[in-house]
Formats: C-alpha cells, structure tokens, sequence
C-alpha cells in the first residue's frame, strides 16, 4: 500500500505542473515560406522581407526595454532558412568612424542567432555575424569553424541603422522543416559602442545568450493551422492512450473513460476559437497558446487518474 500512495502522490504534482506551465507567456515566430529566395546584400527590398512577420523589439537580458531598437525578420523555402536582423544606431557616425580606424573589434558590433532544430533545448547552433560582415559559428559554446563556410550573411549599413541578412542551409543544420514541426530560436544583438554596453534578445534568456531553455520558438506553419495541429497531436496520443488503457481495465475506468467525448468537444472548442481569432502574429498566440496546454493538461489529468485508478485497484 505504501508504494501506491507514493505512486498517487505524484499526478497531482504532474497537473500542478502543467498548469504553471500554461500561465507562462509563449514566444513564437511563424516563418513564411518564399517562392523567391532573397538576394543577399542586406537591403530588405524583396516581396518576402516586406511580407514576412516583424518580431517585437529586442529586450534586455532581464526582460527591461532596450534603448536602441533591433527587429527579426524570417522567411524559408525548400533550401534554407533566411533571416534578416534590423539594428538601430543613433551613434551610426560614431560607429563608422570607429570602424574607418580600427577601432571595432572583431564581433564587438554583431548579431546572433540560436537554432535549435531538434527542439531537445539542449543542443544547438548558433550563428554570429559582426557589423564588419565577419561571421563564425558555434555548436553549443564550442567553435565550429568548419561550418562558417557552409552559410552566407550579408551586411549593409545606413545612417540610422545596420541590417544583417543571412541564409543558413538546411543541410546545415542536419534538418528540414515539416508542418506543425517546433524549433527553439532565438535573436541577439551586442551592442559596445558605449562602456556599460547593451546585450539584447528575442526571447529574454535571464542570463546568458546560451541558454536554450529560454529560447523562443519557431513554427513553419501559419499559426491558425500550427496552434491545433500541435495540440491536437498530444490529444490524439493521450487520448489514444486512455481508451486503450480503459478498454484493458474495465474495471477501474468508467469515470475517466466517460470524459473523453468531453474533452474532444473541449478541444473542438479550442480548435474553433484559434480559427476564430485567426491569429497574425505571434503576440496573439500566448493565451490561445495557454488555452491549448490547459486542455492538453485535461487529457493528461484523465489519464493520470485512470492510471491511479488502476493501480489502486491491483493494491487491493
């Protein structure tokens, strides 16, 4: 009996936890695929630049506003995944002046991007790019200097700002792309040209840029299409998973067999309100994205208890 108590004790903590989880904001970028891939040069004049989703400002690691604005943009197509980072400057004549001397340091003026393309928020790439068009590359905190040459960035620079535009193979990054797929992203900037210096991000990573944890996220797929389909994957396997277990243990399973007709209309109800909302940008996503969790967090809760059910029933 001892061993079921300790057993039992932990699904409350598992629904606890999906819970805190869904209150929790959502970053999320959707990436629009291009017919036409972008030329190159840093100037964002091509149809999928000027159709592709800004992301919010940059904020500072701890989540404060920065004081110089940076914006994300991306875009993809069979080949590669294209990005395109917009670096306000006030100080730009100073900073080209610095530059016409020498004075910038390698990566001391630069961008940086996070992919991790397994989604396992462990392991990744990341991407940096200098103001001086000087790039290398990373796996995790280590160089990687072999793959510098296997992606292209360009840069352009104007009076008020620097642009940054790059095309990372997917080759690259041993992955491709497929609908409702997730990938962990992340944008950063450095920024030295004053001493106390200003470290921004996309996603606000506390601490640290290396920290993929933190990192947002990134969907190849419109919103409206991705939201469902990736909830509706993790209903379809719990719920799966719950009518074989009932069918099995017959005995122990009428109540939380009888609620999964509830929680697919809950989840039909969900569907509806995401196509409802049709949602544009990733700002809208974070409470039809909490809404999605608190019902996949349903599911699970059924389970959890048809499985306590069970196991209560073997210790009698």
């Amino acid at each position: 009996m001892r061993g079921a108590r300790l057993i039992l004790a932990g699904y409350p903590l598992i629904a606890m936890c999906a819970v805190a989880q869904a209150q929790e904001p959502f970053l999320v970028y959707a990436a629009r695929r291009t017919p036409v891939p972008p030329v190159l040069d840093g100037r964002l004049d091509e149809a999928c630049w000027r159709s592709a989703e800004q992301t919010p400002p940059f904020v500072m690691i701890g989540g404060g506003p920065a004081p110089v604005e940076t914006r994300g943009r991306l875009c993809w197509d069979a080949r590669a995944l294209y990005l395109a980072i917009v670096c306000h400057e006030p100080l730009m004549a100073t900073l080209t002046d610095r530059l016409q001397r020498g004075l910038v340091a390698p990566m001391e003026e630069s961008v940086e991007v996070f992919i991790d393309s397994d989604y396992d928020q462990f392991t990744y790439l990341q991407f940096r790019v200098g103001v001086q068009g000087e790039r290398d590359t990373h796996r995790g905190n280590d160089p990687e200097d072999r793959l510098t040459s296997g992606w292209q960035a360009a840069v352009s620079r104007e009076a008020d700002h620097w642009t940054v535009e790059a095309a990372v193979p997917f080759a690259l990054l041993a992955a491709k792309p497929s609908q409702g797929a997730l990938w962990g992203l992340n944008l950063n900037r450095q920024r030295c040209l004053k001493p106390d210096g200003m470290w921004t991000c996309w996603s606000d990573t506390k601490g640290g840029f290396h920290s993929p944890a933190r990192f947002g996220h990134l969907v190849f797929d419109g919103y409206a299409r991705w939201l469902p389909s990736h909830f509706g994957v993790q209903a379809r396997e719990t719920g799966d998973e719950l009518t074989k277990l009932a069918r099995r243990y017959p005995q122990g399973a009428s109540s939380a067999g009888d609620q999964l007709p509830a929680l697919d209309r809950e989840f039909a109800d969900f569907s509806a309100a995401v196509v409802a909302a049709r949602p544009s940008v990733g700002a809208e996503c974070s409470a039809l994205y909490a809404r999605g969790q608190s019902v996949a967090a349903k599911y699970e809760e059924a389970l959890s208890r048809l499985r306590s059910a069970v196991i209560a029933r073997g210790f009698e």
